[in-house]
């Protein structure tokens, strides 16, 4: 039986692993064994509820241990993208802080040196002198036969890779926003196979990831399937679930999300006063 390790430390990867086509159609290899890594037993159980079976196991992963080096190459990591996403983030730290020499010989560092052959070389350097064994006792309880990340900017993931590479376990790594190659960073280590959303995040992942062209698969956005696949409720049987009229009009409040859910509350507030004080039309709910 062979053994693939996936990390789900985000919900991203949750939406773009485990709810999907790619984890249904591993889940029904018998002859495959799928460990997913989360960072807590909150999280197990939480999946479990929805992801279980035979061929499925759960490990707690919180261990991770950085090198005194990490601190060097997570500053080129940011420096050595150039694209104007990057440089918006720059203005936009420079706009925070005031401070203006720091921004400008960001800017210049970045124009001289944020070149493929540089990312090369420091990406080389990354492999040599940053020593990580983070993940050396779950390589050697599991012996995985291949590794699924589907977060390749995130120091975990890295240092999973660099394990990895050591063994000669060959890694797939998942571009899972269609912004991240241009707005996040550069990628420390690259993975043996690629999979982008589409043409445009193929030709930046060769541009700025420098990923040969050739190891690049287009999928498509994996948790966009169900626009395809699944047919929508009809809308009696929806209201009728949300225990809602009909013949009246409705009001869908969608959160802003985690960075802003402190607001939320006061959104509904909001929204119920301007209903009990009759700012909206009688029929709506």
């Amino acid at each position: 039986m062979k053994t693939i390790l996936m990390p789900i430390f985000q919900g991203a990867e949750a939406r773009n692993i485990l709810r999907t086509d790619i984890f249904k159609v591993l889940q029904a290899r018998s002859d495959l064994r799928i460990v997913l890594f989360v960072l807590n037993q909150q999280k197990i159980d939480y999946f479990k509820k929805e992801f279980s079976g035979s061929n499925i196991e759960y490990a707690i992963f919180t261990n991770y241990r950085q090198s005194s080096f990490n601190k060097v190459f997570d500053f080129l990591r940011y420096a050595l993208l150039n694209t104007k996403t990057m440089d918006l983030r720059r203005g936009e730290t420079l706009l925070e802080t005031n401070r203006r020499f720091y921004y400008f010989v960001h800017i210049i560092f970045n124009r001289i040196f944020a070149r493929p052959a540089i990312r090369k070389i420091v990406r080389w350097l990354d492999w040599k002198f940053v020593k990580d064994t983070t993940f050396k006792e779950i390589f050697d309880k599991y012996e995985p036969d291949l590794i699924f990340l589907a977060n390749l900017f995130s120091d975990l993931e890295t240092s999973m890779l660099k394990q990895a590479r050591r063994r000669k376990i060959p890694v797939i790594g998942l571009i899972n926003s269609w912004d991240k190659i241009t707005s996040r960073s550069m990628i420390r280590l690259l993975p043996d196979k690629m999979i982008v959303y589409n043409e445009i995040m193929k030709q930046e992942a060769v541009r700025y990831a420098d990923m040969p062209e050739k190891d690049i698969e287009i999928v498509g956005i994996p948790s966009y399937d169900v626009y395809v696949k699944q047919k929508p409720t009809g809308k009696e049987e929806f209201f009728r679930k949300l225990g809602l009229d009909p013949g009246k009009r409705v009001i869908v409040f969608c959160p802003l999300g985690k960075r802003y859910s402190d607001m939320d509350n006061e959104i509904l507030d909001l929204i119920y006063d301007y209903q009990k004080g009759g700012a909206f039309l009688a029929d709506t709910q």
